[in-house]
């Protein structure tokens, strides 16, 4: 109530399916779960999470004036090889169930994670389908499969060789950002884009990261597509989850030690660009 006047656009969770991959399956955040039906039990338990905030923003004085959204970060999908179909295979359900799951359910009100010998989970949420009045979409990269023979080691990630690199192992990818919008495209409500930055601690690599993706960006706005705004991350060097203070995001660097902040060349780079491409 204290913010209804002054906040107009709310995000309710940020990246679901980061939390549930990383505390529930991986075990990497806490509490450090490697549990897959417990996993898909989470994420359902996230998004029934997000259509009750929603609700309850809608339900408070001035609040069917608020936008309300949920942040999805669209990690691409792919085979390790172009033509090795058990590849595309494990790529089919890691993306089920990190992507499309939670798409799904926008779209039908449907909850469907399963990955097979490993967990099936369907579950109805209903209402999903109409508590969305845009969709944030954090990009970064993409991720590569290849099958080994057994399925769940199999889904252990790994980089395409002969990509750009970022300080966390991620490929420079433009064109997923395309493919992510496309995707998310598909529930029918606006875009913000919330998130897309790249790790770049000697900041050799942000200025070419951030031509590339505007540039398909700028190609996107001219199609169906309804982008509302576009959020580099990051103004400043953060604490990034698990990696903590070491990857550097900013535009802007960070002494953690004195707190002074300097504008990296990246800064101005980007402060020409949008000055010129209004």
């Amino acid at each position: 109530n204290a913010l209804q006047s002054k906040v107009k656009q709310w995000c309710t969770i940020n990246e679901p399916a980061v939390y549930m991959l990383d505390a529930y399956l991986t075990g990497l955040f806490p509490p450090g779960k490697k549990h897959p039906v417990l996993a898909a039990q989470v994420l359902e338990n996230l998004m029934r999470a997000h259509v009750r905030v929603y609700r309850r923003i809608k339900s408070l004085p001035g609040g069917q004036d608020s936008k309300v959204g949920l942040v999805k970060n669209m990690m691409q999908m792919d085979g390790y090889a172009q033509y090795d179909l058990m590849d595309h295979v494990i790529k089919f359900f890691a993306d089920n169930s990190y992507n499309e799951s939670i798409l799904r359910a926008f779209k039908t009100d449907e909850f469907d994670f399963h990955m097979p010998t490993i967990v099936t989970h369907k579950a109805k949420i209903h209402g999903a389908s109409k508590t969305l009045d845009f969709i944030g979409l954090n990009y970064y990269s993409h991720y590569a499969f290849e099958f080994n023979g057994d399925v769940e080691t199999s889904l252990d990630v790994k980089p395409f060789p002969g990509e750009v690199m970022t300080d966390m192992d991620y490929g420079v990818y433009p064109e997923g950002i395309y493919r992510a919008i496309k995707r998310v495209s598909q529930l029918g409500v606006p875009i913000i884009i919330t998130e897309n930055g790249i790790a770049d601690k000697a900041d050799t690599k942000r200025p070419d990261f951030i031509a590339s993706h505007l540039k398909v960006l700028s190609n996107i706005r001219r199609g169906k597509s309804r982008i509302l705004g576009y959020c580099h991350w990051s103004l400043l060097d953060n604490f990034e989850w698990k990696e903590g203070f070491d990857p550097r995001f900013g535009l802007v660097e960070v002494d953690y030690e004195t707190f002074e902040r300097k504008p990296r060349d990246s800064f101005y780079y980007y402060k020409n660009y949008i000055k010129k491409n209004k």
